[in-house]
């Protein structure tokens, strides 16, 4: 596959109902996912892939203001992840300023999450994408115990470190325009393509009716809670969490939203469908915004993907 992949990030109203739904589109040779019976010799797992060398930004002049990032600061470093990049292998070992971590993307549900590598006893474990899915979500294998791991489930399920938590770092799912504004002096990895189809899922794909398609952006933290990015504003929400105070920010041009506490420092959250989200989190809340008399929450959603 060239440089020429492009994702898309759009959006559709469901006929005749007030649906809204967010959904990717990839130029991509072949469809991407298989049943059990038409695996033949595909990999149980693919080999773990490991970061290039980043570039400056200045280095990146074929990224474009729109493309989707994967954007964190590791150490006071800031490092942007195209998801044109990583979206072949979806999983992706680096460090920052010494510190290891895991890219992961999934384009099933939309997600995009940065885990610490120190899980368990091992403080540099390096994870590789499985060819299987957990409820319709990308599956981490650690190539040390094979035990398996779910990105949204934040852990490991399955194989000798069962129940062992991942640490999420905090990161924002945004555009290249959006990140480079806020990160000016930020480092942009840069890895290259790989020839022949992209990996593949096997297994049954989840099935999300149109308004659980919405992006949200969620926190545990330690209550469970979700905010639709239908029900946001451009001036930042304050809400409380348990005993945390927090602000929940947006920014609709770069279809992007973040959260941090009172002081304005990143926490971790996920970016990720609000089906995907209720699978892994059926005890969570939801936030709703109170509307003023008239306001239709279709037409909100709708200027929003405009930019509006």
């Amino acid at each position: 596959m060239n440089r020429t992949l492009k994702i898309v990030v759009a959006a559709a109203v469901a006929v005749g109902s007030v649906g809204f739904a967010w959904y990717r589109v990839a130029n991509i040779p072949r469809e991407r996912y298989m049943l059990p019976s038409e695996v033949g010799n595909l990999p149980p797992m693919y080999p773990a892939t490991i970061a290039y060398e980043p570039m400056s930004a200045k280095g990146a002049i074929d990224l474009q203001d729109a493309e989707l990032v994967v954007g964190v600061v590791v150490k006071g470093q800031p490092r942007a992840y195209p998801v044109q990049l990583i979206f072949m292998h979806e999983v992706l070992n680096d460090q920052i300023g010494g510190e290891p971590i895991c890219v992961t993307w999934c384009e099933l549900t939309l997600s995009g999450v940065v885990f610490s590598r120190r899980a368990g006893e091992d403080p540099h474990r390096m994870f590789s994408r499985s060819a299987m899915t957990h409820q319709g979500n990308l599956i981490l294998i650690d190539q040390r115990t094979q035990s398996e791991w779910s990105q949204l489930g934040h852990g490991a399920f399955k194989g000798k470190l069962d129940k062992t938590p991942l640490t999420i770092i905090p990161s924002v799912q945004t555009t290249w325009r959006h990140w480079h504004q806020k990160h000016p002096e930020s480092e942009v990895l840069d890895v290259p393509f790989a020839d022949g189809p992209p990996y593949q899922y096997v297994g049954e794909k989840a099935s999300f009716g149109v308004e659980e398609l919405d992006l949200v952006i969620g926190i545990d933290s330690p209550t469970v809670k979700a905010y639709p990015f239908a029900e946001l504003e451009e001036h930042p929400l304050s809400d409380r969490v348990g005993d945390l105070d927090i602000r929940i920010h947006f920014e609709p041009t770069a279809h992007a939203a973040w959260i941090t506490d009172a002081s304005g420092n990143l926490l971790p959250a996920v970016t990720t469908m609000r089906g995907a989200w209720s699978l892994f989190n059926p005890e969570s809340g939801y936030y709703t915004r109170v509307r003023g008399e008239g306001e239709n929450p279709v037409e909100k959603r709708e200027a929003s993907d405009r930019g509006e």
